[in-house]
């Protein structure tokens, strides 16, 4: 299947006229052009949360990081379990109505956002993109693109302790490994745990992130290794004859997951014009069992549950130049593609668990097997030109060539 996206936005940016001119701090961003620019002169609705703001207020999960943003509301939990959140912006809350990315790569890649190893430690900013972005990430950011961007290799280092009710806590770290101007290099290391007042509802989470960056070539080198190990004890949902809290799950029921994912990426100029490439791989491991009362009664069986071993592989590469025709022309240019392969083999089984959610069974041997692999495709051609007609004016028009399968 083949389409063709075309967008043209023209933004009028107002002056203000005062009696002094108030010194302001240019803020950067690169979400909505993949170039580094100046947020108040973008045509598109932009917010910026900066890193030191995120652990002034202690947020360490997506909902206390992006709570005092405007047009945007996020829900803890969801299918994704006790670690995941389902964001809303602009109204629409799906799952996978919005991208992802974290440092330049779609987290989650060509299947849904993998909210639930997303670490808010070590950050250097958040950029929230509202509205879609069809041009520079395709029929993936339909509603926008939530940006999480960490602290640059060789960054200074940091720890931080933290302690909650329901047997809650976690510990950060952030050592530098080596600062100097040819080899900059960075160690990240955070814990969380977390406990809710839901029964035997609960997760821990482990993260470590190695990030390098070299001057190599006329240009930058940049390698990211990041590994989450990710238990969960997921909740049940309630009605208002069981009790509010009670688990339906099987006792051994859980949302494991171990992520590991690379970056390798080249930032250089080629006859004069900065040129970025950037290719990610990242394999997921899942061990899942988890179970639903369907019939809210005594009756045996109440409950049916699956068992499932899931493995997902994404691959993503993009790569593009930036041309400046003239001090009020520039035009972006590039290619994406974006690879992903599922593969779950599942069992379903059906077992009893009391209304009151006491004396939880172990999963019972699965009667019924099922095997599923989806490959997916997402290959994208995009330029974008950019004419700053009037100091107050500024027309952007962008067009996307898209593949998929």
């Amino acid at each position: 299947m083949r389409f063709v996206s075309l967008l043209i936005i023209i933004t009028i940016s107002h002056i203000i006229f005062a009696q002094t001119v108030p010194q302001t701090k240019e803020v950067i961003e690169v979400t909505a052009t993949k170039v580094a620019e100046d947020v108040t002169v973008i045509p598109a609705s932009v917010t910026i949360i900066d890193g030191d703001d995120v652990r002034a207020r202690n947020a360490n999960d997506l909902q206390s990081a992006l709570s005092l943003v405007g047009g945007v509301s996020i829900a803890p939990g969801g299918d994704a379990g006790p670690a995941g959140s389902v964001p809303e912006i602009w109204g629409l809350r799906e799952f996978d109505a919005f991208l992802l990315v974290v440092d330049g790569v779609p987290w989650g890649g060509a299947f849904n956002p993998d909210l639930a190893t997303l670490s808010m430690e070590n950050i250097d900013r958040i950029e929230i993109l509202r509205g879609a972005a069809p041009v520079m990430y395709g029929a993936t950011s339909f509603v926008g693109v939530i940006h999480v961007i960490h602290r640059i290799a060789g960054a200074p280092g940091n720890g931080r302790l933290s302690f909650g009710n329901y047997s809650s806590g976690g510990a950060s770290a952030s050592v530098p490994l080596s600062q100097s101007a040819a080899i900059r290099q960075s160690l990240n290391f955070d814990y969380q745990k977390r406990g809710f007042r839901d029964e035997a509802t609960r997760f821990d989470r482990s993260h470590l992130l190695y990030r390098f960056a070299s001057d190599v070539a006329g240009g930058t080198l940049r390698f990211d290794s990041d590994v989450t190990v990710l238990r969960q004890d997921p909740a049940s949902p309630s009605t208002t004859i069981t009790p509010l809290d009670a688990n339906y799950n099987p006792s051994n029921g859980k949302l494991d997951q171990n992520r590991y994912h690379g970056v390798l990426g080249f930032d250089t100029r080629a006859a004069g014009m900065p040129w970025s490439t950037t290719l990610a791989l990242t394999h997921a491991d899942h061990h899942i069992v988890r179970g639903f009362l369907v019939d809210v009664s005594d009756s045996n069986p109440n409950s049916t549950g699956f068992e499932q071993q899931r493995s997902v592989t994404d691959l993503y590469f993009d790569t593009h130049i930036v041309r400046t025709v003239s001090p009020s022309v520039r035009i972006i240019a590039g290619f994406d593609h974006l690879y992903g392969r599922g593969r779950a083999d599942s069992g379903l089984f059906d077992y009893f668990v009391p209304l009151s959610g006491a004396n939880r069974p172990h999963n019972p041997e699965p009667d019924e097997d099922t095997h599923l692999i989806d490959r997916r495709n997402f290959s994208g051609l995009y330029g974008s030109a950019e004419w700053s007609a009037l100091p107050a004016l500024r027309i952007d028009a962008g067009v996307r060539l898209n593949h998929t399968s």
